[in-house]
């Protein structure tokens, strides 16, 4: 497919200076805003078929997570678009100094298949906040959720402001090097490293929201039914397939027994006993992923679930008891509904342990301990920490979101998406004639002179 055309019509409409003026911007999102309002009932019916996403679940993660993205960037565009002044020292009076966000100019969003609606238009309402044009490459995993954003785009928006490019992994290449000014990538860690080393080809920024195993630890002082039913929502929503799910559970020895039984029941409590009819719980995307984490369980010790029916793409939510950190549930991510358990007895060992792993995105600890939260806030090395909670952290807006290291670039959601789509730009307006003459040769002032007023000129 030949993506140059798209690319240079966004180009050319942005260089007019179209998408730059806040009313243009609120306009945009405003149609955004409509648009997903008036195709609701068509995402419901395409997350369903993708993903098996009940219709709560699809709304509250997917839809209205985008809307109130949305009229959240409308409500706050104005003032983030606002130059923030600064002070002009002695040197370069007469003047003023300031400083504004500019957008990048063609924005590419490529989405991901495990919230495929909400994780390619909640950056797209930044993108377009931030005054960018916008070229999006949705999932191609999908397909109907694709189609669906295609249609919506074509239908609400000029081609020279937003535009959607479908395919696969052939099509984001070409797209990033096509001469895209910023990338916004949510996916896989592999995918991620493969995207930026085209990106660096042309020096193209890049953020990257990518995955890794997010730990959850359950001290002694814990909660344990409240720190299980919370768990187990966090886990087990989209069936284990999102990047901010806790990966594996590690509990003090001393509440080990009482955790693994709260987990249990929670499972039963949340999602009943025939959970395969369940329209509250989803799908394995494919048969290729759900054949990827039969093999990650071979051998392990399953405390509650493992039922799997292979032609539904049905992975019942799975409880294993873990005790080797080598184990392949404890080396790789799982991003499905297993969990593994393991007991641990030294804090100390246990952060080390942990410490030596890749940073993830986040990591969960359930305590009433704050000592041990402080050590927790200055030892992990990680994107986001939530107490007392899992995805719970997500629903922050004015937290940013984003990882470290293996687990991403940058930081979205509220103001933290404006400014991933746009740069600094830094202005110095001096006067015409008036200046410090004394900073052009030949020098009459003496350097211990300028030594003492260096703190009054500099």
């Amino acid at each position: 497919m030949d993506v140059s055309a798209p690319i240079k019509r966004l180009q050319s409409h942005f260089a007019t200076g179209a998408t730059l003026p806040r009313e243009k911007r609120i306009a945009l999102l405003t149609r955004l805003h409509a648009a997903v309002t008036s195709s609701q009932r068509h995402l419901l019916e395409t997350l369903r078929h993708d993903l098996g996403k009940g219709p709560v679940d699809a709304y509250t993660a997917e839809i209205g997570y985008v809307l109130s993205e949305i009229e959240y960037a409308r409500k706050h565009v104005r003032s983030w678009m606002n130059a923030t002044r600064v002070k002009t020292l002695l040197i370069n009076r007469p003047g003023r100094s300031y400083y504004y966000s500019r957008p990048y100019g063609c924005a590419c969003i490529i989405g991901p298949w495990n919230y495929p609606f909400a994780l390619t238009f909640a950056p797209l309402a930044a993108a377009i906040a931030a005054g960018n044009c916008v070229i999006i490459k949705p999932s191609e995993y999908a397909p109907a959720t694709a189609a669906c954003i295609a249609e919506m785009i074509s239908t609400s928006f000029d081609d020279k402001e937003v535009t959607v490019v479908t395919g696969g992994p052939d099509e984001t290449q070409k797209v990033i090097a096509g001469g895209v000014d910023v990338v916004f990538f949510t996916g896989g860690t592999l995918t991620g490293k493969s995207i930026m080393r085209t990106a660096a080809e042309t020096l193209t920024p890049v953020v990257l929201e990518l995955g890794g195993k997010n730990p959850c630890i359950v001290d002694r002082t814990a909660h344990i039914p409240e720190a299980a039913r919370r768990i187990v929502w966090g886990k087990f929503l989209n069936a284990g397939q999102t990047c901010m799910a806790p990966d594996f559970v590690c509990v003090h020895e001393a509440v080990a027994d009482p955790m693994r039984k709260s987990l249990s029941e929670a499972v039963t409590k949340m999602y009943g006993t025939e959970l395969a009819k369940s329209p509250a719980y989803g799908r394995i995307i494919n048969a290729r992923h759900l054949n990827r984490i039969r093999r990650l369980l071979e051998g392990h010790a399953v405390f509650h679930g493992g039922t799997m029916l292979p032609e539904e793409r049905y992975i019942e939510p799975t409880l294993v008891s873990v005790d080797r950190w080598d184990s392949p549930l404890m080396r790789e991510e799982i991003f499905g509904p297993v969990l593994p358990v393991i007991s641990y007895r030294d804090p100390d060992q246990l952060i080390a342990e942990l410490q030596h792993r890749p940073s993830p995105l986040a990591y969960y600890c359930f305590t009433t301990d704050n000592r041990f939260k402080r050590i927790i806030e200055q030892r992990a090395k990680c994107g986001t920490i939530c107490f007392n909670g899992t995805a719970h952290a997500l629903i922050t807006r004015d937290l940013p979101f984003g990882g470290i290291g293996a687990s991403g670039m940058g930081r979205y959601h509220g103001k933290a998406g404006f400014d991933a789509f746009s740069y600094t730009r830094s202005i110095l307006d001096k006067h015409s004639r008036k200046e410090f003459t004394a900073l052009y040769p030949p020098h009459s002032i003496k350097v211990s002179l300028l030594s003492k007023m260096r703190r009054f000129l500099m």
